[in-house]
């Protein structure tokens, strides 16, 4: 540091508006200096500031220790703490030590400006802009001197909003006496003011009262504050410090009294909300918290769009929450559906059916679910992976209960990711936001609704495993209702059954397995009425012990009394039980042929009984209307194969002599045929020559008549002329009168000649036929086996002249040859009757003679 540098800084120069706080280290005194001035500063002094918050002089540097002077522009105020109790300031461009007991320590003065000063050691002083109200603002002033306050009342800056008075003290008057409503008697120390905008358009408060700050949520301090502006649909709460409420409904613009602050809401700071919009599917469950005209403390109330369609909430009133949910909405049962309705007061479950939009009074009515166990879920829904993931869910929510209620049902499927679908009262087409904009909409701006409910075109109704439990009978099947008193109904199908929350279906179990077995079952609660095919295996024993395996297939249906249909548990069991009993008992008294040869027939007749031409009577079971209405036989399996091989053979052999039968008797009939149709033949020819001959004689009789007429006609014309041939013409008449009855004699005589001709030629066809007859039945077994004689005989002497040069090289005879030859054959036996008819007959000469004959 220079010597320059230290005698600057042992110099105070101030320019005007400028001050400075110099303490003397030796006495203690703390001076203030005022510009404009100039002074130089000894070893002992030292510059200090003040420090408001501990109330300790701070040394510093002289630089540091310039300030300055407090300034207040027109329309602004001074706070001073600590002020004189002359009221005076340090004047400009001395040096004045603070004067002893000259400050009120613990005061504080409103000074309006425009204004400037320097302070005093150890006084504080705040600029504050003059608080300019808008008619929807307030500030809140507090009284912390009351003498002050009464005293210095008339002295606040007041500016009505309907504009000034006729004077300035005319106007501080109106002001203290009418504008703000307060008398300045009644200032009490902590008393709260409020100074509404609609009142008075600018205020700066008088010495005794202090405007409190405003905190905003961006952490700036505020003295003005915004009442509340509420259009229509809208309303706030004002909380006041004795835990009343007071509502106040829009439009209005709503300034709390100083003892009431506006109640915000926890999730967006909002001091107003809408009013609850209701219609005939939604409402409010409310509780009624203190008594007036129309209830009494503790009633409860349920509020819908039918009775009010737009709510403002009121002191008396308490709206009951199920989390952030405090409307309640109706739920959509499609047609089909239903749900199941618990009642707080009487315990019953009631089952409410679609179409319907259900809206439940919170009070006594709860929306409950009932949750299957697995194995009912298998006997109901068969396969459906899908209802028994459903149940699983709601009974891992339930724990130990039987049924569980909405608010909890959605809060344990939100917890599993799963849309509740209509949990609590909400409908399936309500998701999570959806949710939220129900819970708190009503505090918004604006009147708010799901986007997504309100056009019907997006509404999707995903009900399949909503409400109550619910089972399509399909055609040809039936079901048995049974609730918990013991009363029972059977549905048959086609149709959709809605249970009721005590009811259930019976179950029954059905035999499988070929043959039907009691220990391997399938439980069910469906009852096939009608086409029921029932396969089962029965082992028969016949007359003669022969073991029978027949596989059947019952047709079986269900009719009368449909009470009795479900009495027998397994009946598939039962009615097979019965049957292998019957067919074994008739099967039994037969023996196998007699079986085996119509045994589809038999088994028929055992199970459905015999046809008598009106149809069979078919086999009933009256213990639950059950009936055999056909029955077919699928195959039959012997148990000793050797008795199905003879058995086969038989068949077989049976089989072909009736084909061989057959073939003769047509045979029979074809021959038959033939000679009965040459007989007609010439039985035809023979009509055919009558009739021929019929026609000839026919035709001489015309001649002969035409000849006679002509000679009749000829003979009368000429009668005048030729009277003297007259005799003559009768003679030759006469003549040919005999020649014509000759004529007819010899056609007689002719047709009698053929008539005999015929009757021998038919004479003759039958003995032919009769000799054809004759000649076939002589054809004699001996005969034929003479004929095969004579054949293998000739064949033999052709076999000798063959082989007689083999017989000369060998050197023996050719009966030799022959029988070496043929041994084994079926020819061997006629060698032995050489000897007896004679070998040369049959082969000729020996070789010896042969031999002789050539040396010869």
């Amino acid at each position: 540091m220079t010597q320059r540098d230290d005698v600057r800084g042992t110099e105070l120069v101030l320019p005007p508006g400028v001050f400075a706080f110099i303490l003397d280290n030796t006495k203690g005194n703390v001076t203030t200096y005022c510009g404009p001035t100039k002074s130089s500063l000894s070893q002992t002094d030292q510059p200090v500031t003040f420090d408001e918050e501990t109330g300790r002089f701070i040394s510093c540097s002289t630089d540091q220790a310039l300030q300055t002077n407090i300034t207040a522009d027109k329309g602004e105020y001074i706070v001073l703490k600590n002020s004189a109790g002359d009221g005076g300031h340090p004047g400009a461009g001395k040096a004045e030590p603070l004067p002893p007991s000259l400050l009120n320590f613990g005061t504080m003065e409103n000074i309006s400006g425009p204004s400037n000063f320097p302070l005093w050691p150890g006084q504080t002083a705040k600029v504050i802009q003059g608080h300019s109200l808008r008619s929807n603002q307030y500030v809140v002033a507090r009284v912390y001197d009351e003498e002050a306050a009464q005293e210095n009342w008339s002295s606040a800056v007041v500016k009505p909003a309907e504009g000034e008075g006729e004077g300035e003290k005319t106007a501080k008057e109106k002001i203290a006496s009418d504008v703000v409503g307060i008398d300045p008697a009644t200032l009490t120390i902590g008393k709260l003011i409020v100074i509404k905008g609609t009142d008075v358009s600018f205020y700066i408060p008088p010495t005794g009262i202090e405007v409190l700050k405003d905190t905003s949520a961006d952490g700036r301090d505020n003295y003005v504050r915004d009442a509340v502006t509420l259009e229509r649909l809208e309303y706030c709460i004002l909380l006041a410090e004795n835990g009343n409420k007071r509502y106040v409904i829009g439009p209005e613009v709503v300034f709390p009294s100083p003892t009431e602050q506006f109640v915000i809401s926890k999730d967006k700071g909002k001091r107003k909300f809408r009013a609850y919009e209701l219609n005939n599917n939604s409402g409010l469950y409310v509780k009624v918290i203190a008594d007036y005209d129309d209830h009494k403390a503790g009633d409860e109330l349920f509020i819908t769009g039918k009775d009010t369609a737009i709510y403002y909430p009121r002191q008396e009133h308490a709206i009951i929450k199920y989390g952030d949910q405090d409307k309640h909405y109706a739920i959509a049962i499609p047609a089909g559906e239903a749900r199941y309705v618990l009642n707080r007061d009487t315990g019953a479950v009631n089952l409410i059916k679609g179409p319907s939009m259900f809206l439940p009074d919170p009070r006594t009515e709860v929306m409950v679910r009932r949750i299957l166990d697995d194995k009912t879920c298998e006997l109901y829904f068969p396969g459906n992976v899908e209802v028994l993931e459903h149940n699983r869910n709601l009974r891992n929510a339930a724990g130990d209960h039987e049924y569980l209620e909405g608010e909890a049902f959605g809060a344990a499927m939100a917890a599993a990711n799963l849309d509740d679908g209509g949990g609590g009262n909400f409908t399936r087409g309500y998701t999570k936001t959806k949710r939220r904009l129900a819970a708190k909409g009503e505090f918004g701006d604006e009147l708010t609704r799901g986007t997504e409910f309100t056009p019907p075109r997006t509404i999707t109704l995903d009900t399949k495993l909503d409400g109550a439990v619910t089972v399509d009978v399909w055609t040809g099947y039936a079901i048995q209702v049974v609730n918990k008193p013991g009363d029972r109904r059977v549905v048959k199908g086609p149709q959709t059954v809605t249970l009721e929350y005590d009811e259930y279906l019976e179950g029954f179990s059905l035999s499988r397995g070929r043959p039907k077995d009691s220990d391997n079952t399938l439980k069910t609660v469906y009852l096939r009425t009608m086409s029921n095919p029932v396969t089962d295996r029965i082992k028969l024993v016949t007359k003669d012990l022969v073991e029978v395996s027949v596989d059947l297939k019952y047709l079986v249906k269900f009719n009368g009394d449909e009470s009795k249909w479900f009495d027998v548990d397994n009946y598939v069991q039962y009615m097979c039980d019965h049957m292998r009993s019957l067919i074994g008992n008739r099967v039994r008294q037969i023996n196998i042929q007699e079986f085996y040869s119509s045994a589809v027939e038999q088994l028929r007749d055992m199970v459905l009984g015999v046809n008598d031409g009106g149809g069979r009577p078919n086999k009933t079971f009256e213990e639950n209307s059950m009936e055999i209405y056909d029955l077919e036989v699928i195959s039959i399996d012997f148990m000793d194969n050797d008795i199905e091989y003879l058995l086969g053979d038989a068949k077989q052999e049976e089989l072909r002599n009736t084909i061989k039968l057959e073939k003769e008797e047509r045979r029979l009939t074809l021959i038959t045929g033939q000679e009965e149709a040459k007989r007609g033949v010439e039985a035809e020819f023979a009509k055919t020559s009558v009739a021929s001959d019929e026609i000839a004689k026919a035709d001489t009789r015309r001649k002969s008549e035409l000849r006679l007429t002509t000679i009749e006609a000829t003979s009368s014309e000429n009668l005048s002329l030729q009277t003297g041939k007259l005799v003559a013409e009768q003679e030759a008449s006469k003549v040919r009168k005999v020649a014509l009855d000759d004529e007819k004699k010899r056609l007689a005589q002719r047709e009698e000649f053929d008539r005999a001709a015929l009757a021998r030629r038919i004479e003759e066809l039958v003995a032919e036929a009769n000799a054809d007859e004759t000649r076939m039945k002589a054809v004699q077994p001996a005969l034929i086996g003479a004929l095969q004689s004579m054949a293998m005989t000739g064949t033999l002497q052709q076999m000798a002249e063959h082989l007689a040069p083999l017989s000369i090289v060998r050197g023996e005879s050719i009966s030799g040859t022959l029988t070496t030859m043929l041994k084994g054959t079926p020819m061997e036996h006629l060698l032995d009757n050489i000897g007896k008819i004679g070998p040369s007959q049959f082969l000729g000469p020996k070789v010896e003679d042969v031999d002789d004959e050539g040396a010869a």
